[in-house]
């Protein structure tokens, strides 16, 4: 990493005078390459989208973007030297406090599940926002709304800031200017819980989707699934032999059940915590699907916010040496993730309930969203 920090450093930095430099990364967001352009848009270097991220959230670059794409600047440079002429300089611009101030942004609410029963038909399609809870398919799920959407943002860890700053966020949660927008609509994503800055940020109404699984399912994926892959988890299994109940006991804390997600804050007992999530996934979340249901929910999701594209092929698949679990070790996880298993069932009769209902509602019109889709 310290050769690539001098190597854009040396790229980026020029003399008095001359005209700046900065990273492209060309073809925005469908890209994991950015380039430097030294002149009239001709690469000398790439660096991989990684490694860009990673100096911005170390301070050596800013993030802004014009009217070609996203673009990273020098984020100190010599006195006397501006970003790329064109460019919207996001990080000497307004902050998150000042656009919340002046209305900018902020004062946005989530679409609820009988909202998209009754959509206007000039409406134009929101950003969505999805909560990626782990071991779901939600890597699938993603890539079934990368077919659909015109742009992607992910968080880095829980956070979209940086890399997304104010007034690129603010481009991109607006309106599509029409259906040949190439922005917009954009679905942020991301191992986030309800209370994540995003939903305070939203300038106007936004989806908010999720899927749940099966809890005692969904801990076994982990442990089988960290079980092959090389990471602190694995070396933990390997190391201490951690059978699927010491892996909880050992490294559960690391791993947040389901309704913790939708309840972040620990007021309460467990059981309160339970009954706040279930009304946070009720109030706060636009729609949800089940892992075991997985095909079900994108038919329920297509139908819902109209999404054209539903070609995919699972992703993420757990390999076939992964660690074996005992029935004896399951039924003991079920008591050890009592909450969660109460959560989980609550949250399957609302989605029964609410697939029901949606059948009720079946339109064969054309859903006055899909023309903004990708």
């Amino acid at each position: 990493m310290t050769d690539i920090r001098s190597d854009v450093l040396a790229l980026l930095t020029v003399p008095a005078g001359q005209r700046p430099r900065a990273l492209r990364q060309h073809f925005w967001p469908h890209s994991d390459t950015w380039s430097c352009l030294a002149d009239e848009r001709i690469p000398i270097a790439a660096f991989s989208n990684r490694d860009v991220e990673r100096l911005g959230i170390e301070g050596v670059l800013s993030f802004t973007a014009d009217g070609h794409g996203r673009i990273a600047i020098l984020a100190n440079p010599k006195a006397g030297q501006a970003g790329p002429r064109g460019a919207d300089q996001s990080h000497v611009g307004p902050t998150f406090h000042q656009l919340l101030a002046d209305g900018t942004l902020g004062g946005g609410r989530p679409y609820l599940f009988d909202d998209l029963l009754n959509i206007d038909s000039a409406a134009s399609a929101p950003p969505l926002v999805f909560i990626h809870v782990p071991r779901t398919a939600g890597t699938t799920f993603n890539n079934l709304l990368m077919k659909n959407y015109k742009f992607r943002a992910d968080s880095h860890g829980s956070s979209f800031f940086p890399p997304y700053v104010p007034t690129t966020f603010a481009s991109l949660t607006r309106a599509p200017r029409s259906a040949d927008d190439r922005e917009r609509p954009a679905f942020f994503t991301g191992h986030i819980d309800v209370r994540n800055d995003i939903f305070r940020y939203m300038p106007a109404r936004y989806l908010v989707v999720t899927i749940l699984r099966d809890p005692v399912d969904r801990i076994i994926s982990h442990y089988r699934f960290n079980s092959t892959q090389p990471s602190i988890f694995q070396d933990a299994i390997r190391d201490e032999g951690l059978d699927v109940l010491g892996y909880l006991e050992r490294l559960g804390p690391a791993i947040p059940q389901q309704y913790e997600i939708f309840a972040p804050a620990k007021i309460g007992s467990e059981s309160e915590r339970v009954a706040t999530a279930l009304r946070n996934l009720e109030q706060s979340v636009t729609f949800f699907g089940l892992q075991e249901r997985y095909e079900e929910f994108v038919s329920f999701a297509a139908a819902l916010i109209g999404l054209p594209n539903l070609s995919q092929k699972p992703l993420n698949k757990l390999p076939a040496d992964a660690a074996v679990v005992t029935r004896k070790q399951e039924q003991a996880l079920r008591e050890a993730l009592q909450h969660d298993v109460a959560f989980y069932e609550r949250a399957v009769a609302i989605y029964s309930k609410r697939t029901d209902l949606l059948a009720s509602h079946n339109s064969s019109a054309e859903h006055p969203w899909t023309r903004f889709y990708s």
